[in-house]
């Protein structure tokens, strides 16, 4: 299905179908999976070396947090790619997400600020080295230190779902720009983080929600050039482009 070693056995008396749940759902945000990747429950339970049935209860979750939709013959399978429903998913991150970086500048210590500069170091080598998955993995590192700063369960919790349903757009972002890390539209991007690590030290509220915005859509800016490239060579028209100012 993807990376060896991503989902593993389940020991232990931990509640099986939970756990089928959460290793799924990181691998989901981690953009383990691919669209259209298709999720037999019969695999997935030899996978694990579960019964078929927690298999089930947790792909049950996942379709009703919109990550997976239902397959046949027992399978879900992950939504294709879609301008229109990335679109939204990033109209939605900008709100949520520009909020938590705006909490989160009242509640930042200095040992935290300290660790979010060490974590923006290592993506920003990343970024300029190419190292892709590097990078990708760095940037979630980036933007979870950040809300979990915002002290808010529910809106991480929001946060992560959001996230989980842009698995997908990740891994496709992540191939299209191995060949692009080097160029000025990646130092821009880097900047961005640069502009948020600004904004927590001085406590600019809105200076920070500014600047969390701006990460998103430039993301967002580069996706839409990508699926529309993509769209053309299968023949294919996206339902929107999404908007973005990079």
């Amino acid at each position: 299905m993807t990376r060896s070693g991503v989902l593993t056995p389940i020991t232990g008396r931990q509640t099986i179908a939970s756990t089928v749940y959460d290793q799924l759902r990181a691998a989901l945000m981690e953009g383990i999976f691919e669209a259209g990747s298709s999720f037999p429950i019969s695999d997935l339970a030899e996978r694990f070396g579960t019964s078929n049935t927690p298999v089930r209860e947790a792909l049950r979750r996942l379709t009703d947090e919109g990550a997976l939709v239902e397959g046949k013959w027992n399978s879900a399978t992950l939504p294709p790619l879609s301008a229109e429903s990335y679109a939204e998913l990033c109209l939605a991150r900008q709100v949520v997400e520009g909020g938590a970086a705006e909490l989160a500048c009242h509640r930042m210590d200095a040992e935290t600020m300290a660790q979010l500069n060490d974590i923006s170091d290592r993506h920003q080598r990343a970024l300029f080295e190419g190292r892709t998955e590097d990078m990708v993995t760095a940037n979630k590192a980036f933007h979870f230190h950040i809300y979990r700063a915002a002290g808010s369960e529910i809106l991480l919790r929001q946060i992560e779902t959001l996230w989980l349903r842009s698995g997908p757009y990740t891994r496709f972002l992540g191939e299209k720009m191995r060949g692009m890390l080097k160029g000025d539209d990646t130092r821009h991007y880097g900047r961005n983080h640069d502009r948020i690590l600004d904004a927590l030290v001085t406590r600019d509220a809105p200076a920070a929600r500014h600047a969390m915005i701006e990460d998103i859509r430039v993301v967002q800016h580069w996706m839409s050039h990508f699926l529309d490239d993509d769209s053309r060579r299968t023949g294919m028209v996206p339902d929107v482009r999404p908007e973005g100012d990079a």
